[in-house]
């Protein structure tokens, strides 16, 4: 997914800007990530609702198709 949206920001950029670029949105999407679902979790132990983490393959999928499809 980072790499699908920074893409469209270091096309053209010299060879070591694209990797520092990619690395940087790969470092900023693993934390707004994880931030944002760690808000769901509390959210939920607030209400008194059981909150488990599962990776789904397909929400993976298509949240890959979507930032490809859509450059980010």
């Amino acid at each position: 997914m980072s790499v699908a949206i920074s893409l469209s920001y270091v096309i053209g950029q010299p060879g070591s800007a694209v990797i520092a670029g990619i690395i940087a949105a790969f470092i900023a999407t693993v934390t707004a990530l994880i931030c944002h679902e760690m808000g769901h979790k509390f959210t939920a132990m607030r209400l008194d609702y059981v909150a488990n983490f599962k990776i789904w393959a397909v929400g993976i999928a298509l949240i890959l198709i979507t930032a490809a499809a859509t450059r980010g």
